[in-house]
């Protein structure tokens, strides 16, 4: 999060404007963090739903919660909170922008070994069973972890950029070195972002070339791509906003720091709505969420009778 030293006048001028900013970001991390959960939980404990492609739905859930959970309230407090009255006295700034960075790294690249996932078993399904076995769904997992601990752990050291408590937030203190400052970014986000519509793209032209053949196997795997993709795309419409505005209009971006934040809010409504695509519209998650549900309400509303005890109708 990139907020200029001299924010503290720009935003005193502003605070009815940043209480709104907070406020949406806030309930924006939090609808995220609870559809996650929710998510995460009904695949997590219906066994039907533990298969290799829902291990690495359930693992990119929970980095998910994480990020709405974790990261977001960071840079809330950190960034824009410490002028309503939050403190960061206790906070490592340091450690805790690591941490942030490897699980939204880690979160981006488990996005894309889903799409992966996607893509041989429709167009080479006779190898899906090697890449859904528990050692390769493993491999998948700690895959995305290596490479964003590796990508991300230069900067604690200062190599590239560091990021620091400054006088009345956290925020990067300097870049060390624009080459390797680029490149975190570009391996860490930019490029599994990219690949991911490369693998969407070929699996929707091999999905119309071969339509009239698919047979029934292949449609219920279609139907996992098809959420993947439109929650891949609602992401992409609420994050590209943030990347043209940073990358094509610095002195834009840097001239007002609390439209700086209106546009990370929007990065974050677009995590909030991502996992809406996957627990709305996946009609067997839903089917047994509501299983679920239903069974809880029951136990609670009937108890268990004792032995030797009768209900109210003698049975």
């Amino acid at each position: 999060m990139n907020i200029s030293s001299n924010l503290s006048q720009t935003v005193t001028n502003r605070q009815s404007e940043l209480v709104a900013l907070v406020s949406v970001y806030g309930c924006a991390a939090v609808t995220g963090a609870v559809l996650s959960t929710t998510l995460f939980l009904t695949i997590i404990l219906r066994p039907q739903l533990r298969t290799g492609s829902g291990i690495l739905l359930a693992h990119h859930q929970l980095l998910h919660m994480l990020q709405t959970g974790i990261v977001s309230p960071f840079y809330i407090v950190t960034g824009w909170g410490v002028f309503l009255g939050a403190s960061i006295d206790g906070i490592n700034c340091t450690a805790m922008f690591f941490v942030c960075q490897i699980v939204i790294c880690s979160e981006i690249w488990s996005s894309l070994f889903l799409a992966v996932n996607r893509l041989i078993a429709l167009i080479f399904p006779h190898y899906y069973s090697r890449i859904s076995s528990t050692a390769a769904i493993a491999g998948f997992i700690i895959t995305a972890w290596v490479i964003s601990v590796a990508v991300n752990l230069p900067g604690v050291f200062g190599i590239g950029s560091y990021f620091a408590k400054r006088e009345v937030d956290c925020g990067y203190t300097r870049v060390t070195n624009q080459h390797i400052f680029n490149a975190v970014g570009i391996l860490g986000k930019y490029l599994p972002l990219a690949l991911q519509a490369v693998v969407y793209g070929v699996i929707l032209f091999h999905h119309f070339r071969a339509q009239n053949g698919l047979q029934a196997a292949a449609k219920k795997r279609f139907n996992l791509f098809r959420l993947l993709l439109c929650s891949y795309a609602w992401y992409m419409a609420c994050y590209a906003p943030y990347l043209m505005t940073y990358y094509g209009f610095r002195r834009y971006w840097f001239a007002d720091e609390v439209r700086m934040g209106w546009f990370m809010a929007v990065q974050e409504i677009g995590y909030a709505g991502s996992p809406v695509f996957l627990l709305l519209m996946n009609k067997d998650i839903v089917k047994i969420a509501k299983e679920g549900l239903r069974i809880r309400l029951r136990d609670y509303r009937e108890p268990k009778l004792e032995e030797g005890e009768q209900g109210d109708k003698g049975y």
